[in-house]
């Protein structure tokens, strides 16, 4: 009975006091770590600084929303709308979702690495020196997406559209490049593409290639059924 009451007194204010801060409303630096934040309408809120790691986000609309410098790491980001968001400098180490929309978001400095993100939409949005080791970014759509210094060593780019992206000193050591869409892209100046890399995925007569590296004889590639689903 007293190891009872003594949780009690103790244990239940402690679990309460953790769980306060998911009634806070959105705001700089608000703590939503592990909270259940679903279909919430959140766009162009100022959550700069927000801890949202672990968080449960599925659906929600932060469109617009102001997350520079926010955690994430972990969170459930599934049909998570971050469209033209600012998540400069935030971290999003291991977050996973399907279909997540980044469009138009500014991601410089993020960190993503061993995020699970399939089927991303990341059309035109600024990655510059984002860090994306070892993430999951398979049928990610990166048109017209800024790349500048990105780091994807050994990420997971399979059947990726780089159509129109800028890739200056990007990072592809170790990454898995099957099917991956660099139809017209500029890859003279990637650091660690080879020519394996190059042999799995799509390119074409306007693709430009790294000095050594060669166009494999398998481009353009014909696409057939599933494979453009």
């Amino acid at each position: 009975m007293a190891v009872l009451a003594l949780f009690v007194t103790f244990g239940q204010p402690s679990l309460n006091s953790a769980l306060a801060g998911c009634k806070d409303a959105a705001a700089p630096g608000v703590n939503w770590s592990g909270c259940f934040k679903e279909r919430k309408i959140l766009s162009g809120h100022d959550m700069t600084g927000a801890n949202l790691s672990r968080s449960i986000l599925t659906g929600s609309d932060l469109g617009q929303a102001d997350l520079e410098k926010a955690s994430l790491d972990g969170a459930d980001l599934t049909h998570v709308s971050f469209r033209d968001a600012n998540l400069g400098g935030a971290t999003l180490r291991k977050a996973f979702g399907m279909r997540v929309t980044m469009e138009g978001a500014q991601l410089e400095d993020t960190v993503l690495e061993k995020a699970e993100l399939f089927r991303v939409n990341l059309r035109g949005a600024n990655l510059k020196n984002a860090r994306a080791q070892k993430a999951q970014l398979a049928r990610a759509d990166l048109t017209g997406a800024q790349l500048i210094g990105t780091d994807l060593r050994y990420a997971n780019i399979a059947r990726a559209s780089f159509a129109d992206a800028k890739l200056e000193r990007a990072k592809f050591a170790g990454a898995y490049t099957y099917l991956a869409r660099f139809e017209g892209v500029d890859l003279s100046k990637v650091v660690g593409l080879e020519q394996v890399q190059l042999n799995l995925s799509c390119g074409d007569d306007k693709t430009k290639l790294p000095s050594g590296l060669k166009r494999p004889p398998s481009w353009p590639c014909l696409f057939k059924g599933s494979q453009t689903e």
